[in-house]
């Protein structure tokens, strides 16, 4: 999820005092691919980069449960190698670098000091994941156990369950199979590269790692005082700093400002870039238009400030940063020995650490002392977890069992709201699908049909092929043809008219969840991430970010159809108004009117019928793909994407981590279509033998068969009424172009698809591209 690591070893000092001279008097030079007159400063000229396969984009971490205790989670905070096996807080490290959770609930550690990244799983046991113990460089192509790492420090990972490692001046992979490759660096402390393929380039004292929406991976570049990009093609270029130090600009374009030691970043929803100036003592933001300017801190080191604005509050080297759902963000604010947190609205307050406080596991964080928080990462379930660097050990912010939380932060526990019983499982069948998309056949052949690939926010009435779309996750067609896209990072739902022109049809731009009984043009939206139509005209929205359902008449009028007073899971067998959601982000609709509503953080699809009553469909609410061959309803349903109907009553639900397609019957006995759950080159054959990578949108067509988007390879596979598996879309090494063979066209960052009644299919790319797919 966010990046979290170390700073302040021997090595990375070290990488300062070289780069120190360099940034000084080449600070002009930075960002020209070959701009250096070294013979290696343009290796990319003589040689082919690697395949680059970018990350899959991940949604923000659901919201940090306040008050908190402060509890032990790993480690004994002695110096050792020591552990692996068994529990993680018998474990010993020689240092804690980085930590990260997946989306499989696992923890990623790093061991600088020991060259080794451990993992710790579900059930709380640590055991090795990579390196040797030997520091160095190599291994890659290989199994990650046999690597060599060189301080292996900040962590990432991706939805898909790839971790991305920093070291000194590399940055490596290590994809869901275990093998390490590396994607920025070429082992040299440097400054050039920008323009050219990352695996190439130099780089210096890499830190913090974050993905944005359409997949580009950004990294801090404490020594080079700068961040960059790695776009999804593999292409390295600057986003803020000019390379010499200081922390000026703000205001102004973020290439043309000066950072102070940048360690960490993170993505909010907004796709506003967030930046921890280790001495620049500040939090700066890069806005999605490149303009930077400060949230957080006076430049000044001190302590001072809770309670105000957070741009008059002071910090003492903030050393993390991460952003959660809600929008507050936290910072590691490493001398002052507390994390500190940005409320939604601005203000800056302390929610743990307390210097002199008490040691013990367990109690109120505010009354708790913490020895140089280094890095933090937020978990699955409301938790926050703290590196302790100077402990070697890792704490966790735990909800406390009381009342009186901040209403903002407050997140109910995966089951079942506290005071609450559960509501009594009934299965509703769906009614069939509405009229389904014509089948997919021949050679097919791949086009861009919408948005320019760059993230923006295309004005009102812009023709379609330079309409700039932000993280689009949703598509559907409405029955005169006319395509809705789910302008997920804008916030709003365009129009795409047969004239070519797109055009907003509900969001201001602004997230927010005002509006209702308004003309859907003026209301707020907060990352709407799915939508369908049902018969009349009407369109339903996932309004994510506001844990509701928003419905928009035919008369343009949008209203809250389900959910939205508090996130949660509350409400089975009531009015769906009355319920709660935590992130719904898939929808489907029944010919009589039923809305399925996929709820992934919960692990959980529900139902809405068309008496506005609300039921459990399919899902325990926990992680895990088990229960196959019984009721839906009591299946483990471990984070589900997406969900689509077919004509025979079925429904058909993607789980991303698990790699499977889920079916349930209109008896509501779930089994599995199509994965094998395993991981490894896709290919075809049997629907249940093959591996679907990160599998996410799913639809059906008129013969029945399934389309399933594998985001993590960007293919779609069609799985025939018969059950066999075939890759129709995309290929993960091709070089084709819009126009080409689909099939030699590779699609990065596909998220769903939508099938047209009448003939092509329509792609969506997180990057902000839309791909019409047809014979």
């Amino acid at each position: 999820m966010r990046a979290s690591g170390v700073t302040g070893s021997i090595s990375r000092r070290r990488a300062l005092s070289v780069l120190a001279a360099a940034t000084a008097t080449t600070a002009c030079e930075i960002g020209g691919f070959g701009a250096e007159s070294s013979p290696t400063a343009d290796p990319g000229a003589l040689r082919t980069p690697p395949p680059y396969l970018a990350p899959a984009p991940q949604p923000l971490p659901p919201p940090v449960r306040l008050p908190a205790l402060l509890s032990d989670f790993a480690g004994t905070g002695e110096i050792g190698n020591g552990g692996d096996g068994g529990p993680a807080l018998a474990a010993q490290f020689r240092s804690v670098g980085g930590v990260v959770v997946g989306s499989d609930g696992v923890v990623y550690v790093s061991d600088p000091s020991a060259s080794r990244i451990r993992r710790i799983r579900a059930d709380g046991v640590i055991e090795a994941l990579a390196g040797t113990g030997v520091r160095g460089y190599g291994g890659d192509g290989g199994p990650a156990l046999a690597a060599d790492f060189t301080d292996p420090s900040r962590l990432l990972v991706d939805q898909a369950g790839t971790l991305f490692v920093s070291e000194l001046d590399r940055v490596r992979r290590i994809d869901a199979s275990g093998l390490v490759s590396t994607v920025l660096g070429d082992g040299h402390a440097g400054l050039e590269g920008d323009g050219g393929p990352a695996a190439f380039a130099r780089t210096a004292g890499n830190e913090g790692m974050a993905i944005d929406g359409d997949g580009n991976l950004f990294i801090a570049e404490r020594a080079a005082n700068r961040v960059r990009r790695i776009d999804t093609r593999g292409n390295l270029t600057t986003v803020a700093g000019t390379g010499v130090p200081g922390s000026d600009g703000d205001g102004g374009p973020a290439l043309s400002a000066t950072l102070n030691q940048p360690v960490d970043v993170d993505v909010d929803g907004q796709g506003n870039l967030l930046i921890a100036e280790l001495t620049g003592n500040r939090v700066r933001r890069v806005s999605t238009n490149g303009v930077i300017d400060t949230i957080a801190g006076t430049g000044l080191p001190g302590g001072a400030g809770d309670g105000g604005p957070a741009t008059a509050a002071e910090l003492h080297g903030p050393q993390s940063v991460v952003v959660d759902a809600i929008g507050a963000v936290f910072i590691a604010d490493w001398n002052n020995r507390r994390i500190r947190r940005i409320h939604p609205d601005g203000t800056m307050q302390t929610v743990a650490g307390l210097v002199g406080g008490r040691v013990e596991s367990g109690g109120p964080a505010l009354e708790s002392r913490l020895t140089l928080p280094l890095a933090i990462t937020p978990t699955l379930d409301g938790r926050l977890l703290i590196v302790e660097q100077s402990a070697r050990r890792i704490r966790a912010l735990v909800p406390a069992p009381q009342s009186g939380a901040d209403p903002s932060s407050s997140r109910t526990p995966d089951t079942q709201l506290v005071g609450t019983q559960p509501a009594p499982v009934v299965f509703v069948p769906p009614a069939s699908a509405l009229p389904s998309g014509a089948p997919l056949a021949g050679d097919l052949v791949a086009e861009v049909f919408a948005g320019t690939g760059e993230s923006g926010n295309a004005a009102d009435g812009e023709f379609r092929l330079s309409a700039a779309l932000a993280s689009p996750r949703g598509i559907a067609i409405d029955g005169i043809g006319r395509l809705l896209i789910a302008d997920t990072g804008n916030h709003r739902i365009r129009r795409l008219d047969p004239d070519g022109v797109v055009r907003v049809i509900a969001g201001t731009g602004a997230s927010g969840s005002a509006g209702d009984g308004l003309a859907a043009v003026a209301a707020q939206l907060n990352r709407p991430s799915a939508l369908v139509v049902d018969s009349n005209g009407s369109i339903y929205v996932a309004d994510s970010g506001n844990f509701r359902i928003r419905k928009i008449d035919p008369d343009g009028i949008i209203t809250t159809f389900a959910g939205g007073s508090q996130p949660g899971v509350g409400g089975d067998g009531g009015p769906a108004r009355d319920a709660q959601f935590t992130e719904p982000i898939g929808l489907a609709l029944g010919s009589d009117g039923s809305l399925f509503v996929v709820d992934g953080p919960v692990h959980r699809v529900r139902v809405i019928r068309p008496d506005g009553l609300i039921y459990a469909y399919a899902g325990i609410g926990v992680d895990g793909s088990g229960g196959d061959g019984g009721q839906a309803a009591e299946a483990a349903l471990g984070f589900p994407q997406r969900v689509a109907l077919n004509a025979d009553g079925s429904a058909l639900v993607t789980q991303l981590h698990a790699g499977v397609v889920r079916r349930i019957g209109s008896d509501g006995v779930i089994d599995t279509l199509a994965g094998s759950g395993r991981s490894g080159a896709p290919a075809e054959g049997p629907a249940r033998e093959i591996v679907l990578d990160a599998p996410i949108g799913v639809a059906t067509d008129a013969v029945g068969a399934v389309y399933v988007v594998a985001s993590g390879s960007g293919q779609i596979v069609r799985i025939d009424p018969g059950g066999y598996a075939q890759i129709i879309t995309g290929n993960p090494l091709g070089h084709g172009q819009s126009g080409d063979l689909a099939r030699d066209v590779p699609l990065f960052t596909s998220v769903v698809i939508a099938l047209g009644p009448g003939g092509p299919a329509y792609l969506v790319e997180g990057s902000g591209v839309i791909w019409r797919i047809s014979s």
